[in-house]
């Protein structure tokens, strides 16, 4: 069994899964990811979900590619679960050895920025994700071909890359198999009328 330091904090069946069934639950279920995965070791992030959250991901995991508009209350944990599928596409892109490529498309590109960063976060330093995915994913940055969040905006390991957008930077050109839009309207890019006219016309 992998050795994990605190998988006694799982309940006893987990703990006696083998890897193969980790992995397969990781990439497959994503309510699972959220809530045994990206949830263990922290106690504020994926705090609180519930049958909303799930019927969510449910969804998800059932039609892989939807084009749809998620309407859910304030806090009610949509970006952690928009990071979380992009962390369960990366994770099965890497497996699969499939070259591949994701957008992260905010209303501002600081908001896109800080999501990606918490992704390569998630990915670096959660005890799960690292112990079933060695040698499949990186152990640190430095591992990455390309990790500039700051400046290119995007990261990119083994032909499986992830690129950040927004209004001011565009992602024309680009063919992406995954897109998530999320906090295209801030407190920060529609103080004014004209700041929301413009939002309005980017967004079309």
């Amino acid at each position: 069994m992998i050795n994990i330091k605190t998988l006694g904090d799982l309940p006893r069946d987990l703990q006696l899964k083998d890897p193969s069934w980790w992995r397969g639950m990781m990439m497959n279920d994503l309510f699972f990811l959220c809530s045994m995965v990206l949830h263990h070791g922290k106690k504020v992030e994926y705090r609180d979900l519930n049958w909303v959250h799930k019927s969510l991901c449910n969804f998800i995991d059932t039609n892989p590619l939807p084009q749809l508009l998620v309407l859910m209350f304030r806090d009610g944990l949509k970006s952690c679960i928009a990071r979380a599928v992009i962390i369960q596409w990366f994770l099965k892109r890497l497996y699969e050895q499939t070259e591949d490529k994701a957008f992260y498309f905010s209303g501002v590109f600081d908001l896109a920025q800080d999501q990606l960063e918490r992704i390569v976060k998630e990915i670096l330093e959660n005890e799960l994700i690292q112990a079933f995915f060695d040698g499949i994913i990186p152990r640190e940055k430095g591992d990455f071909e390309t990790c500039a969040i700051a400046d290119k905006g995007k990261i990119r390991y083994k032909r499986v890359e992830i690129d950040i957008g927004s209004p001011e930077k565009p992602l024309t050109g680009h063919h992406y198999s995954l897109g998530i839009n999320d906090n295209l309207v801030t407190v920060v890019n529609s103080r004014t009328q004209d700041m929301r006219s413009e939002e309005h016309t980017s967004e079309l």
